[in-house]
């Protein structure tokens, strides 16, 4: 298992790649009529979101943790807002 160093090593590294040239990224989630979320974008934008996922996995975990994207937050115009959230424990909850 990765330590926290190594994952937000990781996640610098990813999140750097994202913005080469200063290029905008596209980054966007939609929910489909039946109910299907998608998560499109470019190399940059979904570097830049999973660069954000593991700094979410490699802090020390604290309940409620999670990371909006909403078009205020990296996400494109028409996106419909999204939480991911970190729970910890039995799959019950």
């Amino acid at each position: 298992m990765m330590d926290s160093d190594e994952l937000i090593s990781i996640a610098e590294k990813l999140e750097a790649g994202a913005f080469e040239d200063n290029v905008r990224f596209r980054f966007r989630h939609i929910v489909h009529s039946d109910g299907m979320i998608e998560i499109e974008g470019d190399q940059g934008g979904l570097r830049e979101f999973a660069g954000q996922i593991l700094r979410l996995i490699a802090k020390p975990y604290v309940d409620g943790a999670h990371i909006h994207f909403d078009e205020a937050a990296s996400s494109d115009q028409g996106s419909q807002p999204m939480i991911v959230s970190r729970k910890e424990g039995s799959g019950d909850q």
